[in-house]
């Protein structure tokens, strides 16, 4: 399998900007390429902006069909432009298929862009699992995390807003009258940490939260 690694790295996924209309230029000549020289006939799209707007192109100047996959966060951040949406109504309408990463996207696509909905799939991301497998001794591994003798609730994840975390630090008020040793364990980092260390502080929970921070894969 060929790998061409290129920089797809915008300040925005916009064209509007002198800037960003030369970067999609320069990175649309790059894909125009690689799509002759190894006789491409599908492109998978990571976001919609800027890979499905590259895809498109090629879609309109090529009639190479496409997949686009939806993480949810960028449903929420194209929606403050009128000209990212504008863009991504056009990027989703014309792909073949929309790959989503949950059910609550594809609410949220839905919702969103109802038009397209009949060509969302839920495909829910997946794991190797002979790396994350539980060990073998699992009571020394809670005796290394103090975790012995308490029921644990482990997040993964971004600490955004969306995530949720603070209402699972709120929750904690009321699951600790029937669980006395609940263990909220989060892991990642992210502009909310701030925040949910000084939630679980004013809710007083603290001694039933604890910030793991960003975890290599072995750690996790």
């Amino acid at each position: 399998m060929a790998v061409h690694r290129m920089s797809l790295q915008f300040p925005s996924g916009g064209v509007a900007s002198p800037r960003n209309a030369l970067r999609y230029g320069r990175a649309l000549h790059t894909v125009r390429k690689l799509v002759r020289q190894h006789n491409i006939t599908y492109i998978h799209c990571g976001r919609c902006l800027p890979e499905g707007l590259l895809a498109l192109a090629m879609h309109r100047t090529h009639g190479l069909p496409y997949h686009c996959y939806i993480h949810g966060e960028e449903l929420n951040s194209m929606g403050a432009s009128r000209e990212l949406m504008w863009l991504a109504s056009k990027v989703y309408g014309n792909a073949a298929s929309l790959i989503v990463n949950s059910e609550n996207t594809a609410r949220l696509v839905a919702s969103a862009m109802p038009q397209v909905s009949d060509r969302v799939h839920v495909v829910h991301p997946g794991v190797d699992t002979s790396h994350f497998a539980p060990p073998q001794d699992r009571r020394m591994l809670r005796d290394q995390l103090e975790w012995r003798g308490r029921k644990v609730v482990l997040t993964v994840g971004r600490l955004q807003k969306r995530k949720g975390h603070d209402r699972m630090i709120e929750a904690l008020l009321s699951i600790r009258q029937s669980v006395p040793n609940i263990l909220y364990a989060i892991a990642g980092m992210g502009e909310e940490y701030a925040y949910l260390h000084r939630l679980a502080i004013e809710c007083g929970v603290e001694e039933h939260v604890r910030f793991l921070g960003s975890l290599k894969d072995q750690a996790l």
